[in-house]
């Protein structure tokens, strides 16, 4: 029902009935025996969709009359955002199509198949892409994203998921699984060569400045390698830092940023690193900068600036309940932010936030890439990879406008055993406690005074949760 006197209801038999009177007379307005009618979805009080697996009908008149719309095959969903500017339809076997013009056409996001978390993706030129997942498994398009397909061959030997790749300026693609095996193609995935980099430890992220210098940063170890991404060689100054993010400024010079607000940086070719501090305990997860003394970090709960090579902070939270998992900066000012469910639009380095829904009925934005200005990528679970496309935000008053503060904000230490969770403060204080599930809405909220706090977890359906607390702790955990 779009109102207590519209509705429609359809049948597996292949009826569509309308009526215009609450429910006290229905008019049969469809009938196709051959049909199986799943799913009503309403725009505004005149334009409605009926589907079936195999046909989509639209309504400009609430329902009167009936014109089919040419989409896929195998449907099973259909969800617009609000006031239909936005539309997407899912499919069984992983199809996804998008609409923009209030469901006048459709076009497919991604190819058929290839339902696998897809953790990164990373793009040479507006054409050229390629996303890497779980299995060691890999995606690209050629066509700036229009289409989708695996390459010819993908890292079979990988010891785990791949979990970033990266460009040189020259075309070649590198990828690297967090047990430390990396992969280099020069022609888009159709082959692959592979090398163990010297460690035991973790890596997390890689960057390239150039065609031939690039930086891999891990659980305290940092590579560089001037040829390509061939060879690897590990910087010998002792790091003591899990790093998650890295950014190659120039051949010269890289940043890298870890756990408890830790923040490095090479001027020498990673001859040596200096640690830059910061007033935070977070884990950041990304650092842009550039030669004028902008830096900007990304973590969970938001963005962190500097316009003085780190002399200084401003600190920018997200939206109450938001969840950053993936950041693409083009510059420290200007960038995208992926949570679970949206994606987030950044000038003046995360001052304002411009929210983007995908539109998609599962939790997307594992990852997202900017290609320029206006236009990026988000992907992640099931294989799903959107694009969105429209103008540069304004800096000013649209959606979101975060308050400049200087919090300091610090993370939780969180135990989950015997269906309770343990979050361990720093300090004994008054302060509220909030959960959020994986799309940001709150779940639960309690007063606590204790340094240690026992929530019980029952009745909560399991997946990633995050935890703040009003003095600005933060943490996540997983039911």
């Amino acid at each position: 029902f779009r109102s207590p006197d519209a509705g429609v209801i359809v049948s597996h038999q292949g009826s569509v009935y309308s009526t215009y009177d609450g429910g006290v007379h229905w008019t049969r307005t469809m009938r196709d025996t051959a049909r199986t009618y799943t799913n009503v979805e309403w725009i505004d009080d005149s334009v409605l969709f009926v589907l079936a697996p195999d046909q989509l009908l639209r309504s400009s008149d609430a329902g009167r009359t009936w014109e089919e719309i040419p989409a896929g095959h195998r449907m099973r969903g259909i969800a617009f955002t609000d006031g239909g500017a936005e539309g997407m339809i899912v499919g069984d076997r992983g199809e996804v199509f998008h609409s923009s013009d209030t469901g006048r056409s459709w076009v497919p996001v991604r190819r058929s198949g290839g339902e696998f978390l897809i953790y990164d993706l990373t793009f040479a030129d507006s054409l050229r892409g390629i996303g890497v997942g779980a299995d060691a498994r890999i995606i690209r398009t050629t066509d700036g994203g229009a289409s989708w397909e695996p390459p010819l061959a993908t890292p079979q030997e990988s010891p785990g998921p791949l979990r970033k790749a990266a460009f040189t300026s020259s075309g070649s693609v590198v990828a690297i699984a967090e047990e430390g095996a990396i992969y280099r193609s020069d022609d888009m995935g159709d082959s692959w060569s592979s090398n163990l980099i010297p460690s035991t430890d973790r890596i997390h992220d890689i960057d390239f400045a150039d065609d031939s210098t690039g930086w891999i940063a891990g659980e305290f170890v940092v590579f560089r390698t001037v040829d390509e991404g061939r060879s690897w060689t590990r910087d010998n100054q002792s790091i003591d830092y899990r790093l998650r993010g890295v950014h190659a400024l120039s051949r010269d010079t890289a940043y890298a940023c870890g756990d408890f607000g830790s923040l490095v940086r090479t001027t020498d070719g990673g001859a040596s690193w200096t640690d830059i501090e910061t007033p935070f305990l977070v884990s950041f997860r990304m650092v842009r900068a550039d030669h004028e003394g902008n830096i900007t970090l990304g973590w969970s709960g938001g963005l962190v600036h500097s316009r003085d090579e780190g002399a200084t902070w401003v600190e920018y939270k997200g939206p109450e309940g938001a969840w950053f998992e993936h950041f693409s900066f083009l510059t420290p000012t200007y960038g995208w932010l992926a949570s679970r469910y949206f994606l987030y639009e950044a000038t003046d380095a995360g001052k304002h936030l411009y929210r983007r829904e995908p539109g998609i009925p599962s939790p997307l934005s594992v990852t997202v890439e900017m290609i320029r200005p206006g236009r990026a990528f988000s992907a992640g679970a099931s294989g799903y990879i959107v694009q969105y496309e429209g103008r540069v935000p304004s800096s000013v008053g649209e959606i979101e406008e975060l308050p400049e503060r200087m919090t300091e904000f610090y993370q939780l230490e969180l135990d989950v055993r015997d269906d309770y969770l343990h979050v361990i403060r720093p300090r004994e204080a008054a302060t509220t406690i909030t959960l959020y599930n994986s799309t940001g809405k709150q779940v639960m909220s309690i007063e606590a005074t204790d340094r240690i706090c026992r929530i019980p977890l029952e009745g909560l359906a399991s997946g990633w949760y995050g935890v703040t607390d009003s003095e600005g702790g933060t943490g996540e955990f997983l039911r």
